[in-house]
């Protein structure tokens, strides 16, 4: 008998939950809750891989960032399942339709994101790049509670710098560089877009905004390309919890203090609102971005994300 679990790849069916009920108490996975996913699964669809110890849910994302998210009893029979789901031995009956591949050719995986929950990245990675994978990037998450006006240390600008709710004129800005981020994930000026004109529709209103995207510029000259952003995003069920997205200065006004400047109004915006935390994720390598939101007082939490891109896809 192959060594890898049998299994197949099914449409994921809105009437049934991806992880059966005693996955729960498995050792290996890398989901918050069950409920979550499928909630993505049926508003995105998908596919289900079940086989024996592993189970594995893929929603697609427009651009390719497709999500996958798995459940196993432990890291073997990991390794086994996705044996049986990419290779296809021990799995003839999927969604293929009888091609060579099993995994599900309707789905566009370009890239997948991890969310580690129980497996350590090293362990994830060797695993993987047995499949044609390769990490791209790997962040670590930081955390700062409470959040206290009193820890910022914001005062104000030189010249004519300051730092203002973006606008709809930003947007293409914005998206020129985040064009430039990464080669694999195409930005959707539309989100950049909605985020500004949902977040100025919050302010109006007096209510606290999803998400809000800060720039800093010149406002002497209102027709210039701004010279850094921060987008941060509330969630929680009193959106208490801020998190920081994005953080960027430009090449040339780096090393200069605006980033802490940006980052120190962006979490002042945060408390304004109510917020009394905030997170955010920073690349593993990127000293200079730690040592920043260090001094700001973030500390690691110990957990760590990973994103993988598949070789050929």
């Amino acid at each position: 008998m192959s060594p890898a679990a049998i299994g197949r790849w099914e449409p994921a069916t809105p009437s049934q939950s991806w992880l059966p009920a005693d996955a729960v108490r498995w050792g290996c996975f890398n989901y918050s809750e069950p409920a979550d996913v499928d909630q993505e699964l049926r508003e995105r669809g998908g596919a289900v891989f079940r086989g024996d110890g592993t189970v594995l849910a893929v929603v697609p994302a427009t651009g390719g960032e497709s999500r996958l998210y798995f459940a196993s009893r432990d890291a073997v029979n990991f390794e086994r399942g996705l044996k049986s789901a990419f290779i296809g031995d021990a799995a003839p009956e999927s969604l293929a339709g009888g091609l060579e591949t099993p995994f599900p050719p309707a789905i566009p995986l370009r890239t997948i994101v991890f969310n580690l929950e129980a497996l350590p990245v090293a362990q994830l990675v060797r695993i993987l790049v047995r499949f044609n994978f390769f990490p791209r990037h790997h962040y670590l998450d930081y955390r700062l509670r409470p959040l206290s006006s009193g820890r910022l240390l914001f005062k104000g600008l030189p010249g004519d710098l300051a730092v203002r709710q973006a606008h709809d004129g930003d947007v293409p800005a914005i998206v020129r560089f985040l064009e430039t981020l990464d080669p694999f994930v195409s930005p959707y000026p539309a989100e950049v877009r909605e985020v500004v004109a949902t977040a100025a529709a919050a302010t109006s209103a007096g209510t606290v905004p999803g998400s809000i995207i800060l720039v800093l510029d010149d406002v002497k000259d209102p027709g210039s390309v701004p010279i850094g952003f921060i987008w941060v995003e509330f969630f929680g069920p009193e959106n208490d919890n801020l998190f920081v997205k994005l953080l960027s200065v430009s090449e040339a006004f780096r090393r200069k203090g605006f980033g802490r400047r940006l980052l120190d109004e962006a979490l002042r915006r945060g408390t304004d609102h109510g917020a009394d935390r905030a997170m955010l994720w920073v690349e593993e390598d990127n000293a200079k971005a730690r040592r920043l939101i260090e001094s700001v007082g973030f500390y690691f939490s110990g957990e760590e994300e990973v994103h993988l891109a598949r070789r050929g896809s």
